[in-house]
């Protein structure tokens, strides 16, 4: 019986070691730094956990621009913070208090589960289709509302199609007009769904929808021409100078990009350039009736040049505009060379910008 108990002990003994061996290791393994890829001279799990660090601070916005350099490279650490646990957080909490003290500030520095998760995702939505392998990580992130994780799905684009069930599947179960836009949208960058599109964005453009007209019009105008049968309701927020002035800006781009074309438009979009209107929605209608007409180009030259002043943005901008509208440089030269003379400073030097900024964009296009 003794030589019994003994060897009983001696298991049990030897079972104790072996667990207490293996959560050593583990932790050990937790807690040494693992070699990796360096940039910058760093490890890449650095820049990520910056990237995941205080939400939208400078900081972080930082970290995430110098991940798009470093590319697909970081997409398994970063599908690694979306995967983090909260109730591990409370684990680690129990463990820190029996641990020497350099490993202690360590993990008490460590940002929350849900400040990671959402660094991770706004980061993978900067890599675009780079951050496919995300996609199924992402995909039961959809129902909160603390991850953007619609919003880095859009950034994907189409080679997140296998979050389309899970997206219409959503888009059935929310009320919430926002966030049924923000549905809507990745449907369309993802799949290019366009009736979902006009059903949820055309209803997004009624007068009791708030700023929600906003996003909903910068979804219907991506459709172009198949954007036709919310016009009616684009021209009614443009018109109603009791909605925002964003909302009222895009619904313009709105009726430029549809290029459904009647009196009633091109009289709206006329008023709509008058200077007692916000900058943004002169702007907006400018460049939509040059959409629609050559003739509008001196008109509309002349607004943009005068919005860039106010707003002070850089006059590099109008050539990028151009290029987005589809519009041909050739029609505003004649207008930016009279600008060299207009009696504003201020303007005489965005017409000579605009004009030089134009040019060399002609001299890279025609090289390619």
């Amino acid at each position: 019986m003794a030589v019994e108990s003994t060897r009983i002990s001696y298991v049990l003994k030897r079972k104790r070691f072996l667990v207490a061996a293996v959560l050593a290791g583990g932790l050990i393994w937790i807690l040494v730094p693992k070699r990796e890829p360096l940039y910058k001279g760093k490890p890449i799990s650095y820049w990520v956990d910056q990237a995941c660090r205080g939400y939208d601070s400078s900081p972080a916005y930082n970290a995430r621009f110098e991940i798009t350099n470093i590319g697909p490279a970081a997409v398994p650490y970063l599908v690694k913070r979306l995967r983090t646990s909260d109730r591990w957080r409370g684990i680690w909490f129990s463990i820190q208090a029996h641990l020497p003290s350099q490993f202690q500030t360590g993990i008490t520095n460590n940002p929350l589960p849900g400040e990671m998760r959402y660094g991770a995702a706004r980061t993978l939505g900067l890599l675009g289709s780079a951050a496919k392998p995300a996609v199924s990580a992402l995909i039961p992130l959809l129902p909160r509302t603390d991850v953007p994780a619609i919003e880095t799905l859009t950034g994907i684009g189409p080679a997140a199609k296998d979050a389309l069930p899970a997206l219409r599947s959503l888009l059935r179960t929310t009320p919430g007009m926002s966030r049924r836009v923000q549905i809507a949208g990745a449907l369309w960058q993802i799949g290019h769904e366009t009736n979902l599109v006009l059903q949820v964005c055309t209803n997004a453009l009624a007068p009791n929808s708030g700023d929600d007209g906003i996003n909903a019009c910068a979804y219907l105008m991506q459709l172009g021409r198949a954007a036709a049968p919310a016009v009616p309701a684009a021209l009614a927020l443009l018109q109603d100078t009791n909605r925002h002035e964003g909302a009222r800006g895009n619904a313009a781009n709105l009726l430029g990009a549809a290029q459904i074309s009647s009196p009633g438009i091109l009289t709206a979009l006329v008023e709509g350039t008058k200077s007692e209107n916000p900058n943004v929605v002169r702007s907006c209608c400018a460049m939509a009736l040059w959409r629609f007409d050559r003739q509008y180009a001196p008109l509309a030259t002349r607004v943009e040049l005068q919005y860039i002043v106010s707003e002070k943005y850089t006059p590099v901008l109008f050539a990028r505009w151009l290029k987005f509208y589809g519009l041909d440089p050739e029609d505003c030269m004649p207008t930016l060379t009279a600008l060299l003379h207009d009696n504003s400073e201020d303007i005489r030097k965005a017409a000579a910008l605009a004009l030089e900024t134009i040019e060399a964009q002609s001299k890279l296009d025609a090289k390619q």
